[in-house]
């Protein structure tokens, strides 16, 4: 393969990881081995993907669920790329998806959430919102998320929800 057709293929392929879920890029790999997903290997190696499920509210918020009756709601706070520091995919892959339902929230404007996201008016909408949500679902525990310049807000959202851990990975 060129040298411009693989780059362009890796391009392709770092987009795409940050949209799909585990179950959907393994079935990319079942028909082309060669794709550069990151977790590629952890597939190849015979680990299962996870069975979660996209479900977008908004253009910056998605909700994943295997639908295995999960009683821990993982709220996740990204920055304006959407990933965790990782891919999404990659995130969602180290999940237990019986255990976990995940809320993947993205800063697209770059505002560390202060002025909302698409959907959301404002920051406290999101937590007001999310904790609703977890009230109707009948979660036993939520969690928020977030690395890097969704650190701050994944630690605010936790007070304001009354979340049972409120957790920051190399905030910002």
């Amino acid at each position: 393969m060129a040298r411009h057709a693989f780059d362009r293929q890796k391009i392709k392929v770092k987009t795409l990881e940050e949209r799909l879920t585990p179950l959907e890029i393994a079935e990319r790999l079942e028909a082309d081995q060669t794709l550069p997903f990151a977790i590629a290997p952890l597939l190849k190696s015979g680990q299962k993907p996870v069975g979660y499920i996209r479900a977008d509210w908004s253009e910056d918020a998605s909700f994943f669920t295997a639908g295995k009756g999960a009683t821990r709601l993982l709220v996740a706070f990204a920055a304006q790329q959407g990933r965790m520091s990782v891919a999404v995919s990659r995130f969602l892959q180290s999940l237990d998806d019986g255990a976990y339902d995940v809320v993947m929230l993205r800063d697209s404007r770059d505002l560390h959430f202060t002025r909302g996201i698409s959907g959301y008016p404002s920051f406290v909408e999101i937590a007001r919102r999310l904790e609703a949500f977890a009230r109707e679902r009948s979660y036993r525990q939520i969690v928020t998320f977030g690395s890097s310049l969704g650190g701050f807000p994944a630690l605010r959202a936790g007070l304001l929800m009354q979340a049972d851990r409120a957790i920051s990975v190399a905030g910002v």
